[in-house]
């Protein structure tokens, strides 16, 4: 046995030497072990993963994503350097995951198994503390609850709890806080969602004598702690410090709450902790602390220590900093993904809260099929925060859901209500955000309003890069800690990076003057496009610094290309590269075309050449054979004309790529050949193995596509393969164009009945392009996995394989071959094996399936 699991007052992960691990990276990362070892050897299908962690997402490549990362993060431990892949962590079964119980022991599984053998002492031993303390989703909960039973029918010892009453130690008759000065509010409105949140309070309360609920203005805090007191049959005290400004107003507050009289002669707070030590008073609830945090927190400890039977639970924009203090972040509610159906809208809380208010504000309002896109939309731009939904959801009056959506794609902020009752920080998404703004000190509110630059997330080092600010990370971590920004770890690059709603970006920027917004942009624009500029073909290792920051990319293109900045070019070769690799095509069509825009003024031979051959990839994937022969017909003019042998040896290569496209294959072939002649008389490895590679590529496009004599045929295959194996070894290890290159070479090896190297080839090449993120190649690698699927018989999995495909291409915007692309063959063919009802359903479910765990299914010879 490999590992033992031990989720009594765990989950705690104890190896065979005796090493233990109790913290992991992440919250999710501890969840998935517990939950995979209370399911110890049974697949868990990956969508019932995807649902325990994560309930309240609903876009399912968010959720797939998140579940990639976090398995990782989980191998990571059982499956540390030198322990092969798969022997603890099983991923064998397309779209399912178990641990395998011969590598695994767990606790509560030994637990269930004493009980059912009759070892009642066993069992008690082995019951060391609650089941996942802590753990507060559904099905962890019921598992407590579960375990907590059976312990009872077994009459074990009862576990300490709670006293439910306190004697009065004054005769002073409290009345009840729903009728005091400051009662717990009032809302005639339905509550929605939160209910994760409430059990999470609940307990935070239970084992915690101070918990702070901390979020953004309009993010719920005050409904969520009241509708949580509604539900609670001990006495509550409310005090609202809404209005405070110092400590005497805080005290007067709660003196106010619990409608005492004080003498003024003597000490206020000496006399009211006095009195709180003989009431039967449970919790105070302290609303609206963020004005008054220092004061607060002082006041806090003193009733903390005083009145050893009180818990005290605070709503604020920022944690007080106690020590002891436990903290309840309130997220947005989660919006709906576009994907939604029509008729699960109106059960989604962010939704049912929108449709809610709307009725109230308008009776008749009536969710119709032509809202569904305008309300997915109002929902996506306010990002789930309650108060917006509830301002946006007021103007059916006089909008209709189109409208609104208009209105908001334009400006966020300017959502405000007429309705009576609310307060000043209410009535409008601005007031609200400006509340936490006025707290800040001068130098932090400056900082804030320079981070509006930033399209989307953003790393220390950016922010310090952009802004200029020696103290970035502090101030960062103040915004932080007071919830106008939220901070995620990236697991895979062991960082982390910030980000904020964007409403408090609008906010932000509307903060900043013409002339500073002007300098902003330009020091933003020269950072990204610096790190694009960095990126290179020979070390695809080298696209991970974009990988996060494509809208921030976008935007600094944008402001190099207004500004003119001299770093423009540089980028956006290197954009261009990324956006290849990675499958961005469709969205970067319009910085290819750019790109030619720019090649023509850039006085620099050689930075022209590069940014009409880096627009190149971009349009050969999208099948504009036009643009590409534009392309390879100018830049064989330039090059001759400046005596640029590389520009024309690149000419070559994309003028062959033009005629293979037109289906034109041996003229194709004709000009690779001379490109490759031509590129060995410069020594120039990249030139060499480029040549090789289209050449190779078109040979077997030749001996697949043309009805040759086999002798023919085999010289073709012949020749493409000696093609191929020469540029692999002249490319670099970590080259973008290995993968390329393999999976031509797989093509070569299928075609000469060398079916299981071809496919070692093709599963190696789908790994790489999982890891590294090239989406591009991993299109051409699912396709030919399907091929060699329907050659071995495998039909079933060929349809699947051919949907993961589709998919890819649909995504990416690949449509490179213009006339009889192979995949449409080798569609028929699958089609005449599987007929078409079978086939349309196997193609459906291969664009919906995992694409790791079609990586790691293997065809069995």
């Amino acid at each position: 046995m490999r590992w033992r699991v031990r989720l009594f007052d765990g989950p705690t992960l104890e190896s065979s030497d005796g090493q233990e691990v109790s913290r992991f990276r992440s919250h999710q990362v501890g969840a998935l072990l517990s939950y995979l070892a209370l399911r110890l050897g049974k697949t868990c299908p990956r969508e019932e993963l995807e649902c325990a962690l994560w309930p309240d997402e609903t876009t399912s490549s968010v959720l797939a994503n998140r579940l990639r990362v976090t398995l990782a993060s989980l191998r990571r431990h059982l499956e540390p350097a030198g322990v092969p892949f798969g022997s603890v962590l099983d991923v064998s079964v397309p779209g399912r995951v178990r641990l395998r119980s011969e590598e695994v022991w767990c606790d509560v599984g030994e637990f269930v198994s004493a009980l059912d053998r009759g070892h009642r002492e066993d069992a008690r031993l082995l019951r060391q503390g609650d089941v996942l303390p802590g753990f507060y989703e559904d099905w962890a909960i019921l598992e407590r609850e579960r375990i907590e039973a059976l312990a009872e029918d077994l009459q074990f010892a009862p576990r300490e709890r709670r006293p439910e009453t306190l004697e009065i130690k004054s005769d002073l008759n409290l009345p009840h806080p729903r009728s005091a000065t400051y009662p717990i509010p009032l809302y005639l409105t339905k509550f929605f969602g939160r209910s994760a949140e409430l059990v999470s309070l609940e307990d935070l309360v239970a084992k915690h004598r101070l918990t702070t609920v901390t979020g953004p203005g309009g993010m719920g805090k005050t409904r969520l702690v009241s509708e949580w007191s509604r539900q609670r049959p001990d006495p509550i005290l409310f005090v609202g410090l809404a209005e405070a400004i110092d400590a005497v107003d805080v005290l007067q507050c709660v003196i106010k709450a619990l409608r005492l009289s004080l003498s003024a002669q003597d000490d206020l707070t000496v006399q009211l902790l006095s009195i709180l030590k003989g009431l039967p008073l449970r919790v105070m609830i302290l609303d609206n602390a963020e004005q008054v945090v220092e004061p607060v927190a002082q006041l806090v400890l003193r009733l903390l220590e005083d009145v050893p039977h009180l818990r005290v639970v605070v709503t604020s924009r920022q944690r007080l900093n106690v020590n002891g203090e436990a903290i309840l972040p309130l997220q947005p509610l989660p919006a709906p993904s576009p994907e939604t159906a029509y008729d699960e809208l109106p059960i989604l809380p962010a939704v049912a809260l929108f449709l809610d208010r709307a009725r109230s504000a308008r009776p008749d309002f009536v969710l119709l099929a032509r809202h569904t896109d305008a309300v997915l939309k109002i929902c996506g731009h306010l990002q789930g925060v309650p108060l917006a939904l509830e301002l946006a959801a007021a103007r059916v009056i006089a909008q209709t859901p189109s409208q609104i959506e208009t209105s908001l794609s334009q400006n966020l902020t300017n959502l405000k209500s007429r309705q009576r009752g609310l307060s000043p920080r209410h009535q409008s998404l601005r007031a609200s955000i400006q509340g936490s703004f006025d707290l800040l000190d001068p130098p932090l509110r400056v900082f804030f309003a320079k981070l509006s630059v930033f399209a989307s997330g953003w790393s220390v080092e950016a922010a310090q890069a952009v802004t200029g600010e020696p103290e970035s990370e502090w101030f960062l971590e103040e915004l932080v800690q007071r919830s106008l920004l939220f901070v995620a770890e990236d697991e895979l690059r062991n960082s982390v990076r910030y980000g904020w709603l964007e409403s408090i970006r609008q906010f932000a920027g509307e903060q900043v003057d013409a002339t500073s917004r002007e300098e902003l942009q330009q020091a933003h624009s020269i950072y990204f496009l610096k790190i694009a500029s960095q990126v290179t073909e020979d070390n695809v290792r080298t696209f991970q610094s974009l990988d996060a920051d494509l809208d921030n990319l976008l935007r600094a293109l944008e402001s190099g290309r207004v500004s003119e900045s001299p770093h423009l070019w540089t980028g956006l070769r290197g954009a261009l590269a990324f956006a290849h690799v990675r499958g961005h095509h469709r969205q970067f069509l319009p910085w290819a075309e750019f790109a030619l825009e720019l090649a023509v003024r850039v006085s620099d031979v050689r930075a022209a050449m590069h940014l009409r051959y880096s627009a190149y990839f971009i349009f050969s994937y999208a099948g504009l054979t036009e643009r590409i022969q534009e392309i390879g017909e100018v830049m064989a003019a330039e090059s001759e004309r400046h005596g640029d042998k590389q520009g024309e040896i690149l000419a070559l290569l994309i003028l062959a790529w033009a005629a293979t496209q037109n289906n034109e294959l041996p003229a194709s072939l004709s000009i690779a050949e001379n490109a490759v002649t031509a590129a060995n008389t410069t020594g120039d490895l990249f030139l060499m193995a480029q040549s090789h590679r289209i050449c190779g590529f078109i040979c077997s496009l030749q001996a697949e596509q043309w009805g040759l004599p086999p002798q023919d045929i085999k010289g073709y295959l012949e020749q493409g393969e000696k093609h191929l194996r020469t540029c692999l070894v002249q490319l670099p290890p970590q080259s973008s164009h290995r993968p390329f290159t393999e999976m031509t070479l797989s093509y070569v090896l299928t075609m000469t009945d060398r079916v299981p190297e071809a496919y070692d080839l093709v599963k190696s090449v789908q790994a790489v392009a999982m890891r590294e993120g090239m989406q591009s190649i991993a299109i051409f690698a699912f396709h030919q996995e399907s091929k060699i699927a329907g050659i071995l018989q495998q039909f079933d999995f060929g349809a699947i394989a051919f949907g993961a495909y589709l998919g890819m291409k649909e995504r990416t915007g690949y449509n490179a071959f213009s006339v009889d692309p192979p995949s449409e063959a080798n569609a028929r063919f699958l089609l005449s094996k599987l007929g078409r009802k079978r086939f349309d359903e196997l193609v459906e479910q291969g664009r919906r399936a995992s694409i790791p765990g079609l990586v790691l299914k293997r065809i069995e010879f």
